[in-house]
Parts: C-alpha cells; structure tokens; sequence
C-alpha cells in the first residue's frame, strides 16, 4: 500500500513539473511572435515601392522600427511617406537591385529583442526596347485654317500603336506646343514651349510640335540602354522619359508640326522653303526661288515629278493635275530638308546609297537631282560639283 502511494504521487510530481515546463514555453512562444509583418505578396519587383505595415499585439506601444538587409544597391530603403492623413512606411526597391533576396526586418520600439523578419523575392524589371507608332502620311500638316484641336484630332484619327511586347504601352494624350521666338535649343522641351489653347487659330511663321504622352504598364520599364520610339518606320526626332524629360513621369514623344499652304482644295507642303518663296493660285504653285526646286505629289511608288514651266520673269510654276490634293516643293539635292543643298546633302545620299541609312520619301525626291528615279553616286556627284561652282543644278 505504502509502495503504492509513492508511485501515485512520482506520477503526479512528473505530471505537474510536465505542465509547469509547457506553459512557459507556449508564453515565451507568444512574445516572441507577437509582431508580423503584414504585406500581400512574397515577392516584390525591381523598381517598385511596396506600403508597410506590421501588426503588433501583447505591447503597451504598437510602434516598430523597419529595415531592409541583403540588398545590392544603396538605393533600396525604407522611406516615411508624409500625406495630409497621416505617414507610412514604404520598402522602396531600386530599378538596379541584383539580389535575388532581400529581408525586411519590423523591430518592436519598446523592446528590441522583439521583432519579425520576412525574406522577399526580388523579381528583375522587365525592359521595353521599343515604341513604335504608325500614322497617316500628313498627318503632321498643319496650316493656318487650323485651330489647335483642329490639329489634334487630325494627327489622332490615324495615330496607332504597334506593340510587339504585349501593348504595354498606353495613349494617354496628344497636345500641342508652339515654340517660342527666341527657342534656340536643338532639343525640343516643351516645359519652355507655349501651349496652344484648343480654340486659337495656328499662324504661318510659328513652329509647333505635337507633344504625345504614353503610360507604362506597371512593374514595364524603357531600357535606359537602348530604347526607341519609331514613327511611321523611322527614329523620331525626340522622346523624353523620367525626371530629367518630363513634369510628370510619362514618356513624351515629339513630332514636329509641318507648316503648309492650304486653299482648301490643294495643300503644298514646302520642305526648308519660305512661304514668301511661292504662291498657291488655284491648281498652279508658282515660285521665285533662285535654287531649283522640285514638286511633286505621292503615288504608291513615291513622289512624282511635276513639270516646271519657265516664266518670262524669271519664276517657275507647277500645275497639279486634278486629284494631287498634296504636294510637296523641295530644293533639288537638299536631302535634309535644311533648303540648301550641301556637301552634307552629297554624304547623306552617299550613305543612303551604300545602304548605311535610309532616306524618308520626301528626302528621297529631293535627292533624286537628275531625275532619274533613283538616288545614287551621280546626284551625290552634282550635288558637290554645284556646291564647289563646278556644276549648276538645272530645273
């Protein structure tokens, strides 16, 4: 019986101490995760910034100190965003982090020991290499009947994306911009460029650009090491992205308004031509330059010549044949469009002849100097002899 009693009591003594050693643990268990991070996701891209946020419980203070270890760039933080409402943390990822993982840490203010950790997976940025864009051959003309919106929503009708990463690009709007007398910067910036409220009527002796912005899907970056915009099949003359190009983040696109004659039923667009330097009478364009000009209007194989009829003042005129609603004057060799034609004109169509860079249709037609229907040695060859007075250009 006695033998009895001191077994029963062993078992209860184990059973007790048994208990006493588990309750501690489940406390200790408690205090030590009583801060979570809480976040949506367990990864994270380069280049973005995640809110957050950690639920504190068992504290008399819910305040934690957050940091971020394992990353790669220095520009990979943690940041207190201040809003009217209130501040918050945000993890803030550089476009440029290389780590595969970095671990956020929330630190309990009130006692140090007490924190939570999550490890995040970082996924690389996807880069877009292109935008490209396609739209109606005049699009970009323009004349002094126009109002601004008259110019917009002619440029628009015809405006399209080719995508061929997925349509990560998004239109978001097209304005337009006159340059300001005075503008002498080779880059176009339309933050020093008046804008053209949608009612006014365009004027023959201003530059304008139509300025288009575009959207980036998110977690999609423009490859800072070789992105292009191409417009109707070529590089556009300037695009801008980030900070140091825009007020507001979006990438502009630039493409310059072409200033034309328009009587309402013939348009001659002039190409490094004053308007003072020919008249549009009717169906005939009548010029007094003294270099020799070309016109034409476009067929399916490029530009067509019209015939140029002397003056017995010394002026030239063309006669557009009914249906030529758009022509085009050039100066013959001046493959630039600068309305001289140049040793710059011979090594341009040099290059284009050698296949080294192309030539738009317009540029093409004011190459083709002796008319032939090609551009190649021979008209670089008279373009240079005329420059250096050993040649003259006929019309």
């Amino acid at each position: 019986m006695l033998k009895s009693k001191k077994i029963t009591a062993l078992i209860l003594i184990i059973f007790i101490t048994v208990s006493m050693i588990s309750i501690p643990a489940r406390k200790v268990y408690a205090e030590v995760e009583n801060i979570r991070i809480v976040i949506s996701e367990n990864s994270v891209y380069a280049g973005s910034d995640v809110s957050l946020k950690a639920e504190v419980n068992g504290a008399a203070s819910t305040d934690v100190t957050w940091s971020v270890s394992g990353n790669m760039h220095a520009d990979t933080r943690i940041d207190v965003v201040s809003t009217p409402h209130g501040s918050y943390n945000v993890l803030i990822v550089s476009i440029y982090e290389n780590a595969e993982e970095i671990v956020l840490r929330a630190t309990s203010n009130e006692d140090p020991s007490k924190y939570d950790e999550l490890t995040l997976t970082v996924i690389p940025p996807e880069y877009i290499s292109e935008l490209r864009l396609t739209n109606g051959t005049f699009a970009a003309c323009v004349d002094a009947s126009m109002t601004a919106i008259d110019a917009i929503r002619n440029f628009n009708a015809s405006l399209r994306i080719e995508d061929p990463e997925n349509s990560v690009n998004a239109f978001v709007d097209c304005s337009l911009f006159r340059v300001p007398e005075g503008y002498d910067e080779v880059i176009p910036d339309y933050r020093q460029f008046d804008w053209v409220d949608y009612g006014t009527y365009l004027e023959k002796d201003s530059e304008y650009y139509f300025v288009l912005s575009f959207q980036i899907k998110l977690h999609y970056y423009y490859d800072p090491n070789g992105f292009k915009v191409i417009y109707n099949g070529r590089e556009s003359d300037h695009w801008g992205y980030g900070p140091d190009e825009s007020a507001d983040g979006f990438l502009k696109v630039y493409i310059k308004a072409q200033m034309t004659e328009y009587n309402g039923s013939v348009r001659v667009i002039p190409y490094g031509i004053d308007f003072s330097d020919f008249d549009l009478d009717g169906d005939v364009i009548t010029t007094a330059c003294e270099a020799p000009v070309r016109a034409g209007y476009l067929s399916e194989d490029g530009y067509v010549a019209l015939n140029a009829e002397s003056g017995s003042d010394g002026s030239h005129s063309f006669k557009v044949p009914e249906g030529a609603d758009n022509v085009v004057l050039v100066v013959k060799g001046d493959a630039t469009g600068d309305g001289t034609a140049n040793l710059g004109d011979a090594a341009r169509i040099k290059a284009a002849f050698r296949r080294k860079l192309s030539l738009n249709a317009v540029e093409l037609f004011a190459a083709d100097v002796n008319g032939d229907g090609s551009v190649n040695l021979g008209d670089a060859a008279q373009v240079t002899a005329a420059f250096r007075k050993k040649y003259t250009i006929g019309w």
